[in-house]
């Protein structure tokens, strides 16, 4: 399975590399800023086609969507090759993606691959259903669209759906996770880990090495800098996966670096950038723009907070010696945006968003504390130790950004972000939904946010501390006739730098902690949730035994229950209905394995439920003696019964929010091998599969 798996990260990383990167080329973007900004616009070309496709009723397929979306760039970027002039952004060399993806493929499969322990293991929790049963509905039916999304997109699967669940959601990464599935023939559940390795170790670092270019023009030091530095914060990407399966959101903010600098590119005040080189951006901003909404809406949110200190940053430049008109338009400015936010916070379709609660969870003097150690949501979540060289980096960042005019900005933004993190985690009411309700008031999607602005911002900061250690080490060789190396010592501070940040944890020895903690102290502790016997904690220690724990959950559905939905797969043909109990995690087996089980989710019923659906959850056990559910089985077409192992379910995710209630599928859990009208095919434990053969 792991070379299915690399050949899964190499597709993904194909697809959102080749279409961007012709499409920019052709907009006269040099090569190596194309290449580092091309996944986001890959994605909204993709987007586009697969839903003009689904407008005009054609089931997509790789070939029907990957042939316009490389062809019509190919063809453009010929044709303009020597007609475009070339953009004016700073010199981005060769070595500077590839320093940034070879750190980040470094730290990927060590914080992630690594602990995943198997390819096809996922963080098994609430919104993994959504996700994982949306991506193999896409793939079966060929619907490449945001629109009318659903677990039950075939028309086969549509006609028998228990429950009518269809409207607008984001899929662009779903989209992107379908087409490698259909590429590659591997799992969905393959794919969802390859994905999130490609956006985590190549996609972002390699957007936000654009922004650091554009910010600190392209400086040798501080690119080098920049390619350890972007991972180093443990906020984003790495804890927001092991905080649940937000996969859309971390895709959504891995490219948000690319927005920006596009963004920044468009209304810079340098008069060198011509009308015509600014609507070219503008093309490609609006295009991106586009892909980012359809990866997660909320990220749209987030390039406004980053992007208003900027603007405002703009306004006084062209202002220029006339400061009080140039206050007098940013504060006219300002209030615009308040408008629009506020405006943007009563729309109706946003509601769900804006009123979703998560409670505070700390005082003001600890979140306080918490932004200072880097680790924002502190008390909301497994807490891990701080990052007290990382912060102390970001602190002196702020404090140099603040002393230099033109990179300020960077300063407010990242104030801005933490304010809305203060917010959220002191605060209830109005004010809190107001404020951070565009992220669900989640406070870890808020963290993931802040890290983001905070990347340049400590750039900024350990360039300095950087350039004060070659002083250092300048007038001690000096002083002494030695020759000074300033390159190794810049190499020697950031390996020290790196090592501090990412090393893990450890036993200081004379502790004696595995002689306090007795054997059943430590099994309590480990049950418990994540837990390492190290006397010295590091933040990258503790993230390591978080994510350990993560990908080793089973419930609702462990390792037994995987091996034997394999053999069902084995024996049930690609289109045979089974009918299960959703209660059991059964409603995951079609995203795993793509088994045509007729209940995906385990919420909505009662509400909109077909007949068949009511009939069929309380009574398919009396399928031999009554002719009702008989005559729904019929309807649906139903062929076999699967029964899995319901231990642990209901202290799974199934029951979160208060959802698992196994009597409502009474119907389906009561059948055993000795029922009237159903032949045991298969067995395992209390795990059954049986055929319909009344």
């Amino acid at each position: 399975m792991w070379v299915q798996f690399w050949i899964a990260v190499v597709a993904i990383i194909a697809l959102l590399v080749i279409p961007g990167y012709l499409s920019l080329r052709s907009l006269g973007m040099p090569r190596a800023w194309a290449a580092c900004s091309a996944p986001l616009l890959s994605i909204a070309l993709i987007c586009v086609v697969g839903q003009l496709l689904a407008w005009a009723g054609i089931t997509a397929t790789p070939l029907t969507v990957l042939t316009p979306v490389v062809a019509v760039p190919a063809v453009c970027a010929i044709v303009l090759r020597n007609r475009v002039h070339e953009m004016h952004l700073p010199h981005m060399a060769w070595w500077i993606p590839v320093a940034f993806v070879a750190v980040g493929m470094a730290l990927g499969v060590n914080l992630i691959v690594m602990r995943l322990g198997s390819p096809d293991t996922l963080f098994e929790s609430y919104d993994l259903t959504k996700h994982l049963n949306l991506i193999q509905s896409i793939t079966d039916s060929g619907r490449f669209s945001s629109l009318g999304t659903s677990a039950y997109l075939s028309s086969a699967d549509s006609a028998i759906a228990p429950i009518q669940d269809t409207g607008f959601y984001p899929a662009a990464w779903h989209v992107l996770c379908a087409i490698v599935v259909q590429v590659t023939g591997t799992t969905s559940a393959i794919v969802i880990n390859a994905s999130m390795l490609a956006f985590a170790s190549v996609v972002y670092p390699l957007s936000m090495a654009c922004l650091l270019t554009l910010v600190f023009d392209g400086r040798r030091r501080a690119m080098l800098i920049g390619a350890v530095v972007t991972l180093s914060f443990v906020m984003f990407p790495w804890a927001l996966l092991t905080f649940g399966p937000v996969y859309p959101n971390v895709a959504g903010l891995a490219v948000i670096p690319v927005v920006v600098w596009l963004f920044m590119h468009m209304t810079s005040p340098d008069e060198e950038i011509g009308k015509g080189e600014r609507v070219r951006t503008l093309v490609a901003f609006v295009l991106c723009l586009g892909g980012e909404a359809l990866l997660h809406p909320s990220t749209l949110f987030t390039a406004m907070v980053l992007l208003i200190p900027w603007c405002c940053h703009v306004i006084l430049k062209l202002a220029g010696p006339r400061a009080r008109k140039g206050l007098g338009l940013v504060a006219a400015f300002l209030v615009a945006c308040a408008a629009f936010w506020c405006v943007c916070y009563k729309l109706p379709f946003l509601q769900d968003l804006v009123s979703h609660e998560w409670p505070a969870f700390a005082n003001s003097f600890q979140e306080v504390v918490n932004i200072l150690c880097l680790t924002y949501a502190n008390g909301f979540y497994y807490e891990v130790a701080a990052q007290y060289l990382l912060g102390a980096v970001v602190v002196i960042g702020l404090v140099r950004a603040f002393h230099d005019p033109e990179r300020r900005w960077l300063a407010i933004s990242y104030l801005l972000t933490c304010l809305i993190c203060f917010v959220s985690a002191t605060r209830e009411g109005t004010l809190k939904h107001l404020v951070a309700g565009f992220w669900y008031t989640d406070p870890m999607r808020l963290g993931a946010m802040a890290a983001i602005a905070a990347v340049p911002v400590a750039v900024y900061g350990m360039d300095w501390v950087v350039d004060g250690v070659c002083t250092l080490a300048r007038r001690y060789n000096e002083a002494r006739a030695h020759a000074v190396h300033p390159v190794k010592v810049g190499v020697v501070t950031m390996v020290v730098f790196a090592v501090v940040v990412f090393m893990p944890n450890f036993q200081l020895p004379g502790a004696h902690s595995t002689v306090v903690d007795t054997k059943e102290s430590l099994e309590q502790k480990e049950a418990a949730g994540p837990y390492d016997n190290s006397t010295f904690h590091t933040t990258f220690g503790d993230y390591r035994a978080n994510a350990k724990f993560t990908y080793t959950a089973e419930n609702p559905l462990g390792n037994d229950e995987k091996a034997f939905l394999a053999r069902v797969s084995e024996v049930v043909g690609p289109d045979d209905l089974v009918i299960n109990d959703p209660m059991d995690g059964s409603f995951l087996a079609y995203g795993y394995d793509g088994l045509r089980v007729y209940y995906r989710d385990f919420v909505g019923f009662g509400n909109g439920e077909s007949g068949q659906s009511v009939l069929i959850r309380n009574g398919l056990a009396d399928i031999a003696t009554d002719d009702e559910v008989r005559t729904a089985v019929d309807e649906i077409g139903a062929s076999y019964v699967l029964v899995l192992d319901q231990s642990g379910s209901d202290c799974s995710f199934i029951n979160l929010r208060k959802d698992y209630r196994p009597v409502m599928f009474e119907g389906i859990s009561s059948i055993t091998d000795d029922t009237p009208g159903f032949e045991t095919v298969l067995s395992d434990g209390n795990m059954r599969l049986y055929r319909i053969v009344s």
